[in-house]
Parts: structure tokens; sequence; C-alpha cells
């Protein structure tokens, strides 16, 4: 009996099952993707100091948020579209980017 019962609220624990739900955020995670992309164009302006990096945390935020949304639209095999892997690999792209980043500041400051 407790084996079912396993079985019962693992298979109710499916997230993005309705369509419409899937679509909707497979959609928001392109968006947030892209963000990062968009925000680059304020660079050719000139914006104080505080709001660019106000901007760079709302594009970490983006990325983090875009990450984490991609990879639960492609937990779900028969919902998986074009849409979400390429959401997926921009999002771990600037990932890896951020990664790299946060080394390189690690490693500069340790060395000093």
């Amino acid at each position: 009996m407790n084996n079912e019962m396993i079985k019962k609220t693992t298979e109710k624990r499916v997230f993005l099952s309705d369509k419409e739900q899937h679509q909707k955020v497979s959609k928001i995670a392109l968006i947030m993707s892209l963000i990062p992309i968009l925000s680059q164009f304020i660079t050719f302006f000139k914006v104080h100091y505080t709001v660019s990096h106000l901007f760079g945390i709302a594009n970490i935020l983006c990325i983090l948020c875009s990450f984490v949304l991609s990879i639960l639209c492609i937990k779900n095999r028969e919902n998986r579209n074009l849409m979400n892997i390429f959401s997926m690999i921009l999002s771990g792209l600037f990932m890896v980017i951020i990664a790299i980043i946060a080394f390189s500041v690690v490693v500069y400051a340790v060395k000093g």
C-alpha cells in the first residue's frame, strides 16, 4: 500500500500539464532570456553608473529566472518545442558567461 501511495503522489505532481500554461511559460522564458541582449542597447546612451549596475542586476535575475523556467518547460517531453530549446541554450550560455566572470573576479580578489 505504501508503494501505491508513492506512485499516486508522484503522478499528480506534473508541472505545466496544460498546453496553454506551457506555452505562456515558454514565451515568458524566451522573452526573459532575450532581455539581457536588448538591454545592451542602453550602453549606447550615456547612463549613470548606478543605473547601469541596476540593469546588470536585472539582467542576472532575468537570466536565472529564464534558466529555471526553461528547465521546467523542457522537463515534460511531450511539450518540448524549438522555443524551449532555444531559450534553454541562450540562458545556459549566459549562465556560463556569468560563471566565468564570477570566477575571474574571485581569482582577481584572491591574487590581489
